[in-house]
């Protein structure tokens, strides 16, 4: 079984290096022609990006995780990914209406200034994501990890092509960064609802929609939680220093975000993995393994990359940007093993059916 493990985590391996490649690629892009101010309201603009996907997906993921494997519901499991799929769609309809209403004063809140036309445009993104981050969830589930490396493939190719005609031939900044997402991810919405459609059917049950959304719902507070931990911050270097520095400071936390390429590879082989032998004898033992792995590994990436931030900033980024170097180690313990893992713990644990708790997240994503 660990032979199998290891073998899925090499394929995921590659395909969240490809996915995480988008961000490293785009880097020396994003430095080179947009200013520290420009890179700043991006950064501003994914902290919305990100408690307004956690809101849509609400925790169905983790839902869906418990669901899907459990042997009694076998049987149901067309109603239930395709209910599952119609939450999340309009959940995700809702937030894009919901920003786009509040543009106006959410711009002056968290700018200072009108750029409420970014953040309607962020909201279509954040709306055609949240669908997207539903296929990848369920290809794991299905054990598919072919199929899911084509799938960030193209998606790569995709983001990172509109990203290059936005910014680098049409000079288009932020607003062109934007629209390459929302391009790229529509894109990859549209398959993901075919996808879905088309091998679960259309099917709408009221029962599969309460016990996912129940199931779920406990877990918004833990991400809201997690949201205000990870990226708050920048409100604060709003307030009290000014955009470019958040630009600067979201470098550094870029730079520490490779950190997900070591131990991204591994959650998610394990997640679904984990699920599937819960019922096994020697599980236990198999977790202890794996974590055992995956705590060594993670301190190794922590110790590399706080060491040798100065030369990855100068080969990722221009000499503005190079004061990230200040923040990459705190940013590196912030993302340790430590917090994840405690995070983790509570994660799953709030979760209890009777003698069985749920594993299936046990190494958090990114």
């Amino acid at each position: 079984m660990l032979k199998r493990f290891f073998k899925e985590t090499l394929i995921y391996g590659l395909s969240t290096y490809i996915q995480k490649f988008i961000g490293v690629f785009l880097l020396p892009l994003y430095t080179a022609l947009l200013t520290p101010e420009d890179y700043g309201i991006l950064d501003l603009l994914g902290t919305v990006a990100i408690i307004s996907i956690y809101l849509v997906v609400s925790g169905t993921d983790s839902s869906l995780s418990y669901y899907f494997f459990r042997k009694e519901f076998t049987e149901e499991r067309r109603k239930m990914v395709s209910s599952t799929l119609w939450i999340r769609i309009t959940f995700a309809a809702a937030a894009f209406v919901i920003v786009g209403l509040l543009s106006g004063k959410l711009s002056f809140l968290i700018f200072g200034k009108d750029y409420s036309l970014f953040l309607i445009l962020t909201g279509i993104s954040l709306a055609v994501q949240s669908i997207y981050s539903f296929f990848t969830d369920l290809i794991r589930f299905e054990k598919r990890p072919w199929v899911f490396s084509w799938v960030s493939i193209t998606n790569m190719l995709v983001n990172i092509g509109l990203n290059i005609w936005f910014i680098l031939f049409l000079e288009k900044g932020v607003w062109g960064a934007i629209m390459a997402s929302v391009i790229s991810y529509s894109l990859m919405a549209a398959f993901t609802i075919t996808y879905v459609f088309k091998r679960y059917g259309f099917s709408f049950s009221g029962i599969w929609i309460k016990r996912i959304l129940s199931y779920g719902a406990p877990l918004i507070g833990t991400a809201f939680a997690v949201w205000i931990l990870t990226t708050t911050d920048r409100y604060f270097l709003a307030h009290f220093r000014n955009i470019a520095d958040i630009g600067i400071y979201a470098v550094g936390f870029k730079i520490a975000s490779f950190l997900g390429l070591v131990s991204g590879a591994l959650q998610m082989a394990w997640s679904p993995y984990a699920m599937d032998i819960q019922y096994e004898p020697n599980a236990k033992k198999i977790y202890a393994k794996v974590f055992f792995i995956y705590f060594v590994v993670n301190i190794l990436a922590v110790f590399f990359i706080s060491m040798f931030s100065i030369d990855i900033l100068k080969v990722f980024t221009q000499p503005a940007y190079y004061s990230a170097k200040a923040v990459v180690p705190f940013f590196m313990h912030e993302r340790s093993v430590f917090q994840r893992v405690f995070y983790s713990f509570n994660r799953n644990c709030c979760h209890k059916k009777r003698h069985s708790i749920q594993y299936g997240s046990l190494l958090p994503q990114q």
